[in-house]
């Protein structure tokens, strides 16, 4: 992770989406990472489902966050590749995939002197054709996802205690068939750390 010119954070207020600190001068930060995962036999890498067959991943990941006087602004790009994404068993009746594709998440917020919250959270994935328009598997067929949130945060004691309402409207696209479903949502939680 880099701090530009404009200096450190407060504490620890790079580590955190929201501007608890309520940084007097405007800070910038700006990470990058990559890694390579080596005949992965899961479709997460070290994680997720079995593969039926190993297959090489690169993972990228770039994200800035900027906050100044409450005004946070945060975003967070990946993108994953692989040699196989799609595997089969040795019948080929049966296939395992890894999500290749895009995704991007971006957050605003703002935080009042008396500690509510108000944010706006837009995230989506998208897939690459491979895993959805693949002429080998044809039967594979890996969705777009998109989430759109609003929310309100009242913290009590920092990120260690605070409550959270939000609004969600998630969507789920079938990009082979040109079909999608979408579904509102509501929920409420009281976050306690150590």
């Amino acid at each position: 992770m880099r701090n530009f010119s404009f200096g450190k954070f407060t504490g620890n207020n790079d580590y955190v989406e929201g501007d608890l600190a309520r940084e007097p001068k405007p800070k910038l930060s700006i990470a990058a990472s990559y890694n390579y995962n080596a005949l992965a036999l899961r479709n997460g890498g070290q994680l997720g489902t079995d593969l039926y067959s190993a297959t090489n991943m690169q993972n990228l990941h770039l994200d800035i966050l900027f906050k100044y006087k409450g005004f946070a602004f945060y975003n967070e790009f990946c993108e994953r590749i692989s040699d196989k994404s799609v595997t089969a068993d040795v019948t080929g009746t049966k296939f395992s995939s890894v999500y290749v594709g895009v995704g991007n998440l971006t957050q605003i917020s703002y935080l009042f002197k008396n500690n509510y919250e108000v944010a706006a959270r837009y995230a989506f994935i998208a897939p690459f054709s491979s895993v959805y328009a693949n002429a080998d598997y044809p039967t594979v067929n890996l969705n777009r996802e998109e989430h759109l949130h609003v929310g309100v945060t009242k913290y009590i004691v920092g990120h260690r205690l605070k409550v959270q309402a939000n609004v969600t409207y998630n969507t789920k696209r079938n990009i082979q068939a040109v079909t999608s479903t979408s579904k509102l949502g509501v929920f409420f939680q009281i976050e306690l750390g150590i």
